[in-house]
């Protein structure tokens, strides 16, 4: 069976590399997923650079404010840590990361296979490791590329789910297992501040444990391995900086989770003492002992008005009130209930698994061997636990994915015995109904994802030459091309690996792209996938510039917040400052004069993939790849040219501009000369050459026309930059 267990993860770890070709596009890319992976990226980067510093507090988020990262330091700082040994240069460290998620994610078999084969037998732990191979949901969260702390969660989350089952069903004074519980514990809540969703199952779980078996050995390897846990996090928590939400924050490590383990140690710990002293003898009677210390615990807690006031952004994004969830395609249900749509369907996402994800808990008890029962109500509530968090917010099916994998392995193996007995097979028999089911319920995700991967990835293996460049033929390499374009056309900013030095200016986007820009444009925005958890005040600022109706109401609010640039998608409503500078390059449109103080300055990429295709809900159609999915505008004070005039006479100004995607766009001012016989005209552009290749270029000078006549007017970099007049001469 261990031939069999290699190839599974030779398998896992094959999947997960499928669509390198389009991670290492070339010599110098790397290609990371949108969203947290840019920004893991950039995290892990710092500390590879500082080595051994941990970038805790960020001044390139929330700009001009800046902020302090939610996430618990450990998987970019492990990261770091390794590349320090195994890259020498930042672009190998990139490279080392894009590979850390299919590593990762193919040893999280290891965990799902042992614990299916205590469960079923060798059989079935191949056959559990084989689905956690194959089921999409962890694919999609441990391919190459996909540098986020989830593949690590994910691997955590098995090896608890092990240690728990074993703990519970076999030896719950066992030493190494209540060493395994601690570090488990402490790993999690280091790796990911959702950690409270993991402690608060498995304590459950053991409690409940110890309560309906009368098992002493569990409550005190619970409380031994909470107090472990705790020997080592309080100091942590202490020395590093005050996190996101504040002291007693649940949306990042801080004083709450260190303790909500004392708290579960003390619990324990009081239970373990009331069984000494010959407590009560009844299971009911212990739940209702258990169920009284802890819900007492909790309460007191709750008295305190700061930890309420540092638990409520979690409940607020648990139950979706948050806003969040409306614009992450992470929190898209897996069916429609309460009216959400939803993204993806199931039976991508799962293969036809998913549709028995709400009875699966039930399935597990029915289908486990009886003298395995205990470690399969662990599993079950696990699946729950997890399934139930799965279905309201589908990125949760990457924490349900391994015990998930155990327990449909366990059913499938169950339904095959059956069938084989039905027949009067053989072992043989068995085997190959198993197989053929396993196949069958993963086959459209096998089918329309797996394989057109695989065609790509072998042709790209073969050494066959691309069409074209490989980068623009998907979401996160088109962004990428363009952010190294937005890099190279406007100035360097400070302090992106000196956190003690201020960025001079920051760029406004759309959150979906704030961290690629942070990453691999290196550039601050006071928007990006944290959300408005980092600071409201910026965030709003920024969607009200986006939104707003005029030009004035956006420069004020750019002025605000120290943005120069102004990052635009195709999709943007033309009615928005950001639709219209998209849509009509800030030209005279139905909703706007022409620009005065908003130019041009790069877009791109040609014929590059739109962010939006990645959250295209299901039902809905997206058009294919847009020829310019994304702008690039600089906000500068704008040349004033002062042009006589008879009073009352019409003045325009007009300049051709020329973009290096082979597109004109004919800019165009006009002005009232007024009662003192000049008219003023305010424009953005100047007509000297432009500071880089790809940025779009004047062809000649503005022309103006008054009355019959037209002159000619050169308007320099510093006029356009410090709002300097130009007086237009007469001859």
């Amino acid at each position: 069976m261990k031939i069999w267990l290699g190839a599974a993860l030779l398998l896992a770890l094959g999947l997960r590399a499928l669509g390198f070709e389009w991670v290492f596009v070339d010599s110098d890319t790397v290609v990371f997923a949108p969203g947290d992976a840019q920004y893991h990226i950039r995290r892990a980067l710092y500390s590879w650079v500082n080595f051994p510093t941990v970038l805790f507090s960020d001044p390139y988020i929330n700009y001009p404010s800046g902020a302090a990262i939610s996430w618990p330091p450990f998987f970019d700082f492990t990261t770091a840590a390794l590349g320090r040994v195994l890259a020498g240069d930042p672009h190998r460290f990139e490279v080392f990361a894009a590979w850390v998620p299919p590593v990762v994610g193919a040893f999280t078999l290891l965990p799902v296979y042992a614990l299916a084969c205590r469960i079923g037998g060798a059989g079935v732990g191949v056959g559990a490791a084989a689905l956690l191979a194959l089921l999409p949901i962890h694919l999609t969260y441990s391919r190459i590329g996909e540098f986020d702390h989830h593949c690590l969660v994910a691997l955590i989350g098995a090896c608890l789910l092990w240690v728990v089952a074993r703990l519970v069903a076999e030896d719950g004074s066992s030493a190494r297992l209540g060493a395994g519980l601690a570090a488990g514990r402490l790993a999690m809540l280091l790796t990911w501040h959702g950690s409270l969703l993991y402690l608060a199952l498995i304590e459950a779980i053991l409690l409940l444990a110890a309560a309906v078996g009368g098992r002493r050995d569990l409550y005190r390897v619970q409380a031994a391995s909470a107090f472990a846990t705790c020997v080592v996090l309080a100091p942590l928590v202490w020395l590093f900086p005050e996190p996101l939400g504040g002291p007693w924050s649940a949306i990042a490590l801080s004083r709450l989770h260190v303790l909500v383990v004392v708290l579960v140690a003390i619990v324990s710990a009081g239970m373990w003492k009331l069984e000494g002293f010959g407590g009560p003898r009844h299971a009911l009677a212990r739940l209702g002992w258990s169920a009284g210390f802890s819900l007492t615990a909790v309460g007191l807690v709750l008295l305190v008005p700061a930890i309420r006031e540092g638990v409520e952004p979690a409940l607020r994004f648990l139950t979706m009130s948050d806003g969040v969830g409306l614009r992450t395609g992470e929190q898209l249900p897996l069916f429609a209930v309460f009216g959400r749509a939803t993204g993806r369907p199931v039976w991508l996402v799962w293969g036809l698994l998913g549709y028995l994800i709400p009875v699966l808990p039930l399935l597990v008890v029915w289908a486990c061997p009886k003298e395995r029962r205990a470690m399969a109500w662990v599993v079950a509530a696990w699946c729950f636990w997890f399934g139930a968090l799965a279905l309201v917010q589908r990125r949760y099916g990457n924490d349900l994915a391994p015990a998930a994998a155990v327990g449909f392995a366990i059913v499938i193996a169950a339904v095959g015995r059956r069938l084989a007995a039905w027949a009067g097979g053989s072992r043989l028999v068995v085997v190959s109904a198993c197989v053929g089911i396993g196949l069958v319920v993963l086959a459209p995700p096998i089918a329309l994802q797996l394989a057109p991967r695989f065609g790509s990835s072998f042709r790209a293996w073969r050494g066959e030459p691309a069409t074209r460049d490989r980068a623009l033929l998907t979401v996160s390499g088109s962004i990428t091309r363009f952010m190294q374009r937005v890099r190279r056309v406007t100035p360097e900013t400070s302090g992106y690996f000196d956190t003690r030095q201020a960025p001079e200016f920051g760029v406004v986007a759309h959150a979906n792209l704030g961290h690629a820009i942070q990453n691999v444009a290196r550039r601050p925005t006071p928007t990006d996938p944290f959300w408005a958890f980092i600071g409201v005040e910026n965030w709003n600022a920024a969607f009200r510039l986006l939104g707003a109706a005029s030009e004035s109401r956006a420069v004020y609010l750019a002025r605000k917040l120290n943005a120069r640039y102004v990052v635009t998608f195709s999709s943007a409503d033309p009615a928005t400052l950001e639709g219209w500078l998209h849509h009509a390059d800030g030209t005279a449109a139905v909703h706007f004069a022409a620009s005065k103080y908003f130019r041009l300055v790069a877009e791109g990429p040609e014929r590059g993939v739109h962010l939006a295709s990645s959250f295209q809900l299901h039902g809905q159609r997206v058009t294919g790849p847009a020829t310019l999915p994304y702008k690039l505008f600089e906000r500068v004070e704008g040349a004033v040219l002062e042009v006589r005039a008879p009073a009352g006479e019409s003045v325009i100004v007009t300049l051709r501009l020329a973009s290096p995607a082979g597109r004109r766009i004919d800019y165009e001012a006009n002005a009232i000369a007024g009662a003192d016989g000049v008219a003023r005209l305010r424009v953005p552009y100047a007509t000297g050459p432009p500071l880089h290749a790809e940025a779009v270029a004047p062809e000649g000078p503005y022309r103006v026309r008054l009355g019959g006549g037209v002159r000619a007017v050169a308007v320099s970099e510093a006029d356009v930059q410090e709002g300097r007049v130009v007086v237009v001469s007469d001859s």
